[in-house]
């Protein structure tokens, strides 16, 4: 196990698996996560398929819901912003000249309806209108394209998906305005696995958004588990490594919501090396600031497992 020792840091025992009741992963997907800074422009389009089926919002509307372009409070841009701390900015998409329904996004229609077709023939007939509408292929020069379809009529059971190390991802019914599925789909786009909990379940981690913790439009303010917070890029300079082979040490930690108020330099993360691909990644779950509307395990230390040195796609538990 661990303990916490009364200086804040984290005891590692000798020779003891940290976290043996964590079940081992066994993905072997070697994908990489490239960093991600600076300006993203991201295109959204509401689709209105061949009945006319379509979202009820105005394109300005959805454009607030994840830009955040009139009044939205929590939203997609806002969101990745405060969990990078200013080093990824969400920008609306630039659009060719006559093309824009509002900031960033656009409409088309589609010649199939939703009621009857699957997702995949959905989502590839509503490329196929953008690329015609545009002039270009996707994903052009947006780093990802949002789909927004009035809901799901076949083969159902999903909010969203998205592609892994992709630009596409998709979303059904309301599910498009909810900042903990526009952050989990993004985080697919950006090569991240699921999170699953000590019961072996795909989406029970609710220390992160991988899992799938949050369903509300202005509820939000939440960022990644440890093995995520560790994979992502945006706190390498806060970052700690200890073999587990070499005995025990203390460490003092900050959670992720501190990275920006941390005099001290004093790490968000650690990772506990096995030797091996599968890893163990530790943090302080700090349920503030940016990371306020955590669901689980607030203001505990955190123990996660995953694959791929925690490096790239590797489902954690």
């Amino acid at each position: 196990g661990y303990s916490v020792s009364s200086n804040g840091g984290v005891s590692l025992p000798p020779g003891q698996n940290v976290a043996e009741s964590v079940r081992q992963n066994t993905k072997k997907n070697k994908r990489k996560l490239a960093v991600h800074t600076g300006d993203k422009p991201i295109l959204v389009v509401k689709v209105t398929d061949m009945c006319g089926l379509a979202r009820s919002e105005s394109p300005a509307q959805i454009g607030d819901d994840i830009f955040g372009t009139i009044n939205d409070p929590v939203n997609l841009k806002s969101q990745m912003s405060a969990c990078s701390f200013d080093q990824l900015n969400i920008i609306p998409a630039t659009l060719p000249q006559g093309t824009q329904a509002a900031p960033g996004v656009i409409e088309v229609t589609i010649d199939i309806s939703l009621t009857n077709n699957d997702r995949y023939a959905i989502h590839n007939a509503v490329t196929a209108a953008v690329n015609a509408k545009l002039g270009f292929n996707l994903p052009g020069d947006y780093q990802q394209v949002m789909y927004v379809i009035e809901k799901c009529y076949v083969g159902c059971g999903w909010a969203a998906y998205a592609y892994i190390n992709s630009w596409m991802s998709v979303y059904q019914s309301s599910y498009y305005k909810m900042t903990g599925v526009q952050m989990h789909e993004l985080g697919h786009n950006f090569g991240f696995a699921h999170s699953g909990g000590l019961d072996g379940q795909t989406y029970t981690d609710h220390t992160g958004l991988m899992g799938n913790p949050l369903y509300s439009d202005d509820v939000g303010r939440m960022c990644w588990n440890a093995a995520k917070t560790w994979q992502c890029g945006w706190y390498d300079d806060k970052k700690a490594t200890f073999d587990a082979s070499m005995g025990s040490k203390t460490f003092r930690l900050v959670g992720i919501a501190n990275y920006g108020n941390n005099p001290e330099n004093l790490p968000v993360v650690i990772k506990l090396e096995t030797g091996t691909s599968t890893d163990q990644f530790i943090n302080f779950n700090r349920a503030t600031g940016v990371n306020s509307e955590n669901d689980e395990a607030d203001n505990e230390v955190t123990i996660v497992e995953t694959g791929s040195n925690g490096e790239a796609y590797s489902q954690s538990f």
